[in-house]
């Protein structure tokens, strides 16, 4: 998996887990992206805060920042831009 464009790090790793989430169901990955990328774009950004916040390591109501340095890490994120970005490539 790929991303197209930078995403923010919160995006990403609620993106990545239900993506693994949905892998371990399926066994396809193309299958399993599509599914994530649905769940989380239905998402308010309260809900994905939640989602993220149960993830290991990560501190609830810290939100991880942009990697992107042309990109400020102070905006919430934005969905959208976030879950779309993702793409399989490959078998």
């Amino acid at each position: 998996m790929v991303t197209l464009w930078p995403v923010q790090d919160r995006v990403a790793a609620v993106v990545m887990e239900r993506s693994y989430a949905h892998l371990a169901g399926d066994g396809n990955v193309s299958h399993a992206l599509a599914q994530a990328q649905r769940e989380v774009s239905a998402w308010d950004a309260a809900r994905l805060a939640a989602d993220y916040g149960r993830l290991p390591g990560a501190e609830p109501g810290n939100a991880a920042p942009m990697r992107d340095a042309a990109v400020s890490s102070a905006a919430a994120p934005d969905l959208a831009h976030g879950w779309a970005a993702f793409a399989h490539i490959g078998t």
